[in-house]
């Protein structure tokens, strides 16, 4: 095994060897017990971020495909081309124009 050496509160040290004292083992033992204690959480808080950040897209994802099913309901119900800044003759064709400059859109961005 490795050994390391680092500076410690002298508080810390203290509560430290408290813990080994009442747990019957070594002082280095503890150490590194509370090393690999951390060491766990620390890669456990950093899995629960990435699962978190995923679920976060997945929503997301979610509710814009949703946004767009109603959106699209709506214009179908309510399209007149007189209103409207696009010309097309009916509300399929505008949602198939506008999903093409979605596309364009985030094509120029990559």
């Amino acid at each position: 095994m490795a050994q390391i050496s680092t500076s410690l509160p002298k508080e810390m040290i203290v509560e430290l060897q408290n813990i080994a004292n009442s747990s019957g083992k070594s002082f280095s033992n503890v150490v590194k017990l509370m090393i690999e204690y951390g060491l766990e959480v620390h890669k456990k808080l950093q899995g629960d971020e990435g699962k978190k950040k995923e679920d976060l897209e997945a929503k997301t994802t979610e509710y814009i495909i949703r946004i767009f099913g109603i959106t699209s309901e709506v214009l179908r119900c309510v399209y007149n081309q007189e209103k409207s800044k696009h010309k097309e003759e009916n509300a399929e064709k505008v949602l198939l124009k506008i999903e093409k400059m979605a596309q364009n859109f985030l094509s120029s961005e990559q």
